[in-house]
């Protein structure tokens, strides 16, 4: 139980006659621990730290070690990590009676790794009876590719790595290809393309003549 309390020796002989010393103690307590949010993103990203440490007496200190290097000095506070990682959080407190406590959360800072995409192809389509818009990606991820998906304007044509499909639609056309990772982390590479149409035909007047 924490507080202030005296604690007492009593002793008696075999005689009866008794002796009693005592002293004043504190007993002390602390206990630290903290909750954070977001736990994981991709690419790079600022995590909010709540500390939820207890103590019956005052704290004297604060030290958090955010896992990258960095480290700071108060209760509450919010940390930006700039590269992908798994991150170990500790949280150091001492109060004014020297008690001590560490939390310790291992890898609970989870950044991961943002894709790269981009679209290989044609800015202008010219239609044609055989025409269709063919499109290559190329993709540089660390993490597998779960999700590959084409879309011309806001609409979803395809669902693969390359684009082979048929579009019979001319005017300006934003083309989007989006990649998602294993672990939830998204690009988007865009191009802008013109797909134009033109279609010959004539007529003729007398058609037959003399000379």
């Amino acid at each position: 139980t924490p507080g202030n309390h005296v604690l007492r020796f009593i002793i008696t002989t075999i005689n009866g006659c008794v002796d009693t010393v005592s002293k004043n103690i504190i007993v002390d307590s602390v206990e630290t621990d903290f909750a954070l949010a977001p736990a994981k993103f991709c690419d790079t990203g600022t995590v909010s730290f709540n500390n939820l440490t207890t103590s019956f007496s005052p704290i004297t200190n604060y030290l958090w070690n955010f896992g990258d290097g960095a480290t700071y000095t108060n209760i509450d506070t919010a940390h930006k990590y700039w590269a992908p990682g798994l991150y170990t959080v500790k949280l150091f407190v001492t109060n004014t009676n020297g008690c001590k406590d560490t939390t310790i959360y291992a890898d609970t800072v989870k950044v991961y790794n943002l894709p790269s995409a981009t679209i290989n192809g044609k800015a202008i389509v010219c239609l044609t009876p055989f025409s269709r818009l063919q499109y290559t990606s190329t993709v540089n991820s660390i993490d597998p590719i779960t999700q590959y998906t084409w879309k011309i304007r806001t609409a979803t044509i395809a669902l693969v790595p390359d684009l082979d499909y048929d579009y019979r639609n001319p005017g300006n056309s934003l083309l989007s290809f989006i990649v998602k990772t294993t672990n939830g982390c998204v690009d988007t590479a865009t191009k802008n393309i013109i797909i134009d149409s033109i279609q010959t035909n004539f007529s003729i007047n007398k058609n037959k003549f003399c000379d």
